[in-house]
């Protein structure tokens, strides 16, 4: 099918063999009346991104959807919502980008079919509408235990696709998509009948955008989901603030953005983190917000009532930028980590966070209060003092949100349990 892809430079290489798929490059544009097509594009193989787990092809039939315009979704009771609509919707402007974008008239059909139909093959009625039945169709955010299972069935006596869940559907939706041929004014689905059943062979499949070094706006972030989606990727790990900037917006303090982004323009307002928390729910998608802490916190001390907090914002500097370390001895330290675990809790309804705790410099904590601090809860290095902070924060962390934390070799040391997710970042070979 022919579709508006975003390519963006982050996961242009993951893509590419998906963009070549939904483009038309070596497929010969049909002129009127329409050439006969050649055997050796008649019978060609799908090309499917990425390779479905069972994909079954038991002949060479070819159809054509007629009247594609008008090209129709059937679901079976209990199995449509809003989004399965807004769903369909997309899709269909995707995949027949040359028809208006409201349903056209009965005349209007009757002239594209005339103008359309193929007088190679024999069209079977039923290749406009493509049936659906989800078992789950509330199962809507993507988590570990969520089935993105379906099958997809498509022949001469009709098409269906069964899914276990709202985001299965998003998966197999996007396969039937892939298995359209567009020339216009003519669609076909080659070498059928044809039986995908398919799950993913791993569940966390996804990028890191890191917007805090470098502002990355709401429309480029949407393109890049536009992107996951058509390659089934359901993970967008968003590190969303550093020692550089902090640029959303925390109902509870607005001032850190305000004080801590690049500029008034290169925020993420509230609404804007709905309309991307949608965005991702839509399109089979867990954002994973993550906010660092207790280190890469310079742009929190912009703000000048938690300058205080932070050590070293004006020193140890850590590729180009003043490193920033919370003081982890302050009760006004875990009164503010609490409202912004809090506030990202609410915005993000996925069932996990990100909580940071990488690069801790030992130099930052040195200083006087923090040692007689450290003597007076029996903690005796910096290690332990770092391992007191990480079981804090996930004290403050809901129990209902799986907390999620960088790892190394510089960090093993922290009293991680089986209940934490550690995302591990250092070389493979020591993984």
């Amino acid at each position: 099918p022919m579709k508006s892809i975003y390519l963006s430079s982050l996961i242009i290489a993951l893509i590419f063999t998906q963009a070549l798929t939904l483009g038309t490059a070596g497929i010969s544009e049909l002129e009127s009346p329409p050439p006969k097509i050649r055997p050796r594009e008649l019978t060609a193989p799908h090309n499917l991104w990425p390779m479905p787990q069972t994909y079954t092809v038991s002949g060479s039939t070819i159809l054509e959807i007629v009247d594609y315009c008008n090209f129709g979704f059937a679901f079976a009771a209990g199995s449509s919502s809003d989004l399965t609509t807004q769903l369909t919707q997309l899709y269909k402007k995707l995949m027949f980008p040359s028809c208006p974008s409201e349903t056209i008239t009965k005349v209007e059909a009757a002239q594209r079919l005339t103008r359309s139909h193929s007088p190679y093959f024999d069209v079977n009625g039923a290749n406009n509408v493509l049936s659906i039945t989800i078992e789950d169709v509330n199962k809507v955010l993507v988590s570990e235990s969520t089935d993105e299972s379906y099958t997809l069935d498509v022949s001469a006596g009709g098409m269906n696709l069964v899914a276990k869940t709202y985001v299965g559907f998003v998966r197999g939706l996007e396969t039937f998509s892939q298995l359209l041929t567009y020339q216009d004014p003519q669609v076909f689905i080659f070498s059928t009948p044809v039986h995908i059943d398919d799950t993913p062979r791993f569940f966390h499949r996804g990028i890191m955008l890191d917007t805090a070094r470098h502002y990355i706006s709401i429309s480029k972030i949407k393109e890049i989901m536009d992107a996951m989606m058509f390659t089934k990727l359901n993970i967008f790990h968003w590190h969303i603030t550093d020692s550089d900037s902090f640029p959303i917006e925390l109902p509870s303090h607005p001032e850190l953005q305000q004080n801590g982004a690049f500029s008034p323009e290169q925020t993420y307002n509230v609404s804007d983190v709905q309309d991307l928390v949608e965005y991702a729910k839509l399109r089979g998608i867990m954002i994973i917000p993550e906010i660092d802490s207790p280190s890469h916190l310079t742009s929190w001390a912009e703000t000048p009532e938690y300058a205080s907090l932070v050590n070293c914002s004006e020193s140890v500097w850590y590729q180009g930028i003043p490193f920033g370390q919370i003081n982890p001895t302050l009760d006004a330290t875990y009164s503010l980590v609490t409202d912004i675990v809090k506030d990202l809790e609410s915005m993000f309804p996925w069932d996990t966070i990100h909580l940071g705790c990488d690069e801790v410099f030992a130099y930052c904590w040195n200083n006087t209060d923090i040692y007689n601090w450290m003597a007076e809860h029996n903690i005796s290095d910096f290690n332990g003092l770092f391992d007191y902070y990480r079981t804090q924060i996930k004290g403050i962390k809901s129990s209902e949100k799986n907390g999620v934390y960088w790892g190394d070799l510089d960090t093993t040391f922290l009293s991680f349990t089986s209940d934490d997710t550690i995302q591990y970042w250092g070389d493979a070979k020591d993984a």
